[in-house]
């Protein structure tokens, strides 16, 4: 028993560990996805999609997502967000890192053509 009951509390928490890093993982995925939709309609600027990634960091992700980067850039044609951060450590010594990239055409209004 004074074998056996470390071990499987080692099991458990490593199994919680990656309960929070995949929580974590689909925080900035979603966060990524909702930043690159603000900043790539028409009249969308990177201050917007910045915002909106950091209000969503900060609601959903808080407690599993740590030391988080934002980074937006937006060209004539394409929108590319980047998010990485720290997973929270629930194992001792086990320190993971998450990042996701989400890129999305820019909308823009075009005339029709003549017929």
């Amino acid at each position: 028993m004074v074998v056996i009951t470390p071990v499987m509390l080692l099991v458990l928490m490593v199994i919680v560990q990656f309960a929070v890093y995949f929580c974590a993982l689909h925080v900035a995925q979603a966060a990524a996805a909702q930043a690159a939709a603000g900043t790539s309609s028409e009249h969308g600027k990177i201050d917007n999609g910045t915002s909106e990634a950091h209000r969503i960091l900060g609601t959903v992700g808080a407690g599993f997502l740590t030391a988080t980067d934002v980074a937006v850039t937006r060209s004539a044609t394409l929108t590319t967000v980047r998010i990485s951060g720290t997973v929270a450590t629930v194992v001792p010594f086990l320190h993971l890192k998450v990042s996701s990239v989400a890129r999305t055409p820019n909308e823009a209004l075009t005339t029709a053509a003549a017929s």
